[in-house]
């Protein structure tokens, strides 16, 4: 009985059975997997106790916040100190910010680090419902206009806006 079971394992077409079957698992597995993200709950508050005072900052906090709001941070670094002409430059830049598309509110800054070497601009984008796709060529807009006339300043985009750029690219 034994060698009956080992001949037809051990048959030559079997290893293309195991292909196919393999294959045609795997087809069905990856797509359900696809469907993965539309059940998934990544939202930090599912991870903690419903009665945790984490968990009920962060339900209501979600009053107080665009979901479709990410910040761009410009940080303008002098190793030798931040000079009045850098601060003209970032006020000025932080004025033409408001012309590109999605800034909405207030720009916040330049505000000066503690150490005199930097400055740094925070632009609150809001990039819509399904505006995550633009978010290069607006954080692309906003490092063209920093960059201009840097005079030796290190102009850096930085932020969820820069991340996010980097990945939707």
């Amino acid at each position: 009985m034994t060698r009956h079971i080992a001949g037809w394992i051990a048959h030559r077409w079997t290893k293309w059975v195991v292909l196919v079957v393999a294959l045609v698992l795997t087809g069905i597995m990856g797509s359900l997997g696809a469907k993965l993200g539309d059940v998934e709950d990544n939202d930090i508050g599912s991870w903690l106790p419903g009665n945790a005072e984490s968990t009920q900052v962060i339900n209501k906090s979600g009053a107080f916040r665009d979901s479709d709001e990410i910040p761009a941070i410009v940080l303008y670094v002098r190793e030798g100190g931040i000079t009045p002409q850098d601060t003209a430059k970032a006020a000025a830049d932080a004025k033409a910010f408001a012309d590109v598309d999605h800034v909405k509110r207030e720009i916040v800054g330049p505000i000066p680090s503690e150490d005199g070497k930097a400055l740094q601009t925070i632009i609150p984008l809001n990039m819509g419902a399904s505006g995550w796709n633009d978010l290069p060529d607006v954080a692309d807009a906003l490092t063209k206009i920093a960059q201009a006339d840097a005079n030796g300043l290190d102009v850096r985009l930085a932020g969820p806006a820069a991340l996010g750029a980097d990945q939707a690219d």
